[in-house]
C-alpha cells in the first residue's frame, strides 16, 4: 500500500479532477432554463494560440414583406482573439455591405443606410460571457432625412451640416453579479471626428436598464453567429435577453425603445435536414420566440459536428439570412493575424 501522503495526493487530483468535470460539463447541462455557454471549438483554440487566426465566413440575405426571394446584402466573417494573461476568448463578427452584382443595401427604420457592423462577445474558458461590444456605421438614407437631422441636432450640428457623411451607434456592456451592465454612445464616424468635431459637438451617450444573465451570461445578438453550439439536446428549453444594437442605440429617438426584450428559446424535437449549397446536413433547430409567442428566429447546428450553418431572425418586419461558407468554397481562410 502507498504511504498515506501518495495517497492524499491521489485523493486530491481525484477530487480536482471531478470537480472541473462538474463545474465545466456537466453543471450548465443539470441546470434547469440554462441556455448553452458559448463554446471555442478546439481547433481555433489551437489556432489562437499559435499564430494564425481562423475565420469562417458568411453570407447575409434579407427577405422584405412581399418579396419571393431574399437579397444579398453583407459578406460576413467570423474569428476568435485569445488574451493569454487573462486565458479569454474574444468571439468577433464583422458584417461589410455587400458590393456584388445581386446585393442590394441594407436600411434601417427606412431612414439609415448601414455600411459597417461589428460586434465582439468576451467570454471565459468555460464559454461564460464577460463583456460585449457591438459598433454600426450608419449614415442617411436620403436627403431631407429627418432622424439623421435631429441626430446631427443633438450632436451639436446645424442640420445642414452636409458634411457629416457617418455616424457610429455603439453599445458596450459587462457582466456583473449576472447582470449585463450596457452603455450606448452615439458620435461622428472615427474617422471624422477629429477634422468635423467643433467646440459644440458632444457624443450623445445614455445606460440600459440592467439585464439580468444567466449562470453562462448568455445574450443573443441576431446579427452575430458563434461558430459552434455545444450540449444542445431535443426539446432542451431556456430564456434569454436580445440585444439589437440598432435599436438599443437609437433609443432616444422617437418611436424607438430601449426596453429590455426576451427570448424564449427551445430546440426543436426533431431533427431538420438542412441544404446548404446542394449539401445535405441533419441540424438540430433552436427556435426563438419572443413574449407573445411569435416566432422571431432560427438557429440550424449541425447534429454531429455542433458547427452553427445557418442562423435567422425577424428585424423590423424583415428576415435575415446568415449562412455559413462551407469549408470547400471557403476553406475556412487563415488570415495573418
Amino acid at each position: 500500500m502507498p504511504p498515506r501522503w501518495l495517497c492524499g495526493i491521489i485523493v486530491g487530483s481525484w477530487l480536482a479532477t471531478m470537480g472541473w468535470l462538474l463545474w465545466h460539463d456537466l453543471l450548465p447541462r443539470w441546470l434547469p432554463g440554462e441556455p448553452p455557454p458559448f463554446h471555442i471549438d478546439d481547433v481555433e483554440e489551437v489556432q489562437q494560440k499559435g499564430s494564425n487566426r481562423l475565420r469562417t465566413f458568411w453570407n447575409v440575405e434579407r427577405q422584405d414583406k412581399n418579396q419571393a426571394k431574399p437579397y444579398l446584402v453583407f459578406r460576413a466573417s467570423t474569428w476568435v482573439d485569445y488574451h493569454k494573461e487573462e486565458d479569454e476568448y474574444t468571439l468577433n463578427a464583422s458584417l461589410e455591405a455587400s458590393k456584388g452584382p445581386q446585393s442590394q443595401p441594407v436600411y434601417v427604420a427606412k431612414f439609415f443606410l448601414i455600411n459597417l457592423l461589428t460586434s465582439a462577445y468576451r467570454v471565459n474558458h468555460s464559454g461564460q460571457l464577460r463583456s460585449l461590444e457591438t459598433k454600426v456605421r450608419v449614415q442617411a438614407a436620403m436627403e431631407q432625412n429627418p432622424l439623421f437631422k435631429y441626430l446631427l441636432e443633438r450632436l451639436g450640428f446645424t442640420p445642414s451640416a452636409s458634411s457629416v457623411k457617418q455616424i457610429e451607434l455603439q453599445i458596450q456592456g459587462e457582466v456583473h453579479d449576472q447582470q449585463f451592465i450596457a452603455h450606448c454612445r452615439v458620435a461622428l464616424d472615427p474617422a471624422e471626428e477629429e477634422q468635423l468635431a467643433h467646440s459644440s459637438y458632444k457624443p450623445i451617450q445614455f445606460d440600459l436598464p440592467p439585464v439580468p444573465v444567466s449562470y453562462t451570461g448568455s445574450v443573443l445578438m441576431p446579427l452575430h453567429p458563434v461558430s459552434h453550439i455545444r450540449g444542445l439536446r431535443l426539446g432542451q428549453s431556456w430564456r434569454q435577453p436580445l440585444i439589437d444594437p440598432l435599436r438599443d442605440a437609437l433609443a432616444f429617438l422617437p418611436d424607438f425603445s430601449g426596453s429590455v426584450r426576451w427570448l424564449n428559446a427551445r430546440v426543436l424535437p426533431r431533427p431538420e435536414v438542412l441544404d446548404l449549397d446542394g449539401k445535405k446536413t441533419s441540424c438540430l433547430v433552436i427556435e426563438y420566440s419572443n413574449e407573445e409567442n411569435e416566432r422571431i428566429g432560427r438557429t440550424w447546428v449541425e447534429q454531429d459536428g455542433e458547427r452553427v450553418l445557418q442562423q435567422e431572425a425577424i428585424l423590423e418586419d424583415s428576415r435575415w439570412i446568415m449562412k455559413r461558407e462551407l469549408p470547400r468554397r471557403s476553406r475556412n481562410r487563415l488570415l495573418d493575424s
